[in-house]
């Protein structure tokens, strides 16, 4: 763990090493030694947070995360700051908010009133960053209206993969007709 924790910090070695290392982490699983552990948990958020890395890098920190089971609340604070932060790269904050659905958050009512406001924000435009957020809260807090943006984005995005993604959180929120009917049009659309 500690030579992998090395090559990760080494920013002179070929990023596809390093993205080969972030992996094996959350592979390998915890070590059993509470201080290593939790140095592989700060390594993690430290490149789930940093702003001169590659998306990839981010992304590859937060599967780790999420494969350690991670439920400490500075970890959930810091994604939810990544997803809030509209200086970050796009893919990178919409990638943070599905994260949150494979995490065993304890907290949910903090999560789903800290992410309510980057769904609401009439500046926010990507269905792709909101779907998982209503999809969030209305399995995390009974949000009717984030349940109706997720209808709506399942049947109008401008975006297949937006209307894809919406019409599967329809289905984990039992949504069957719904998701069933957005998924074949989906299907038999020959311009996607």
């Amino acid at each position: 763990v500690q030579h992998l924790l090395m090559l990760i910090a080494d920013k002179s070695i070929y990023r596809t090493t390093r993205n080969e290392a972030l992996s094996f982490l959350g592979e390998m699983g915890y070590s059993g030694d509470a201080e290593l552990d939790d140095a592989t948990i700060s390594v993690l958020q430290i490149w789930v947070t940093e702003e001169n890395t590659t998306e990839d890098v981010r992304e590859l920190a937060m599967d780790s995360l999420v494969k350690l089971k991670v439920n400490r609340d500075d970890v959930v604070r810091d994604l939810i700051g990544v997803v809030q932060d509209k200086s970050v790269y796009p893919r990178v904050r919409r990638y943070a908010a599905a994260v949150f659905k494979d995490l065993p958050v304890e907290d949910k009512e903090m999560v789903t009133e800290a992410l309510s406001a980057t769904l609401y924000d009439p500046e926010e435009k990507s269905d792709l960053l909101r779907v998982p957020i209503a999809h969030l809260l209305n399995k995390w807090g009974t949000d009717e209206n984030a349940l109706a943006y997720l209808k709506a984005a399942a049947e109008q995005s401008y975006m297949a993969l937006a209307r894809y993604r919406a019409a599967m959180y329809l289905l984990d929120l039992d949504e069957r007709e719904e998701a069933i009917a957005v998924l074949l049009k989906l299907v038999e659309n020959p311009e996607i």
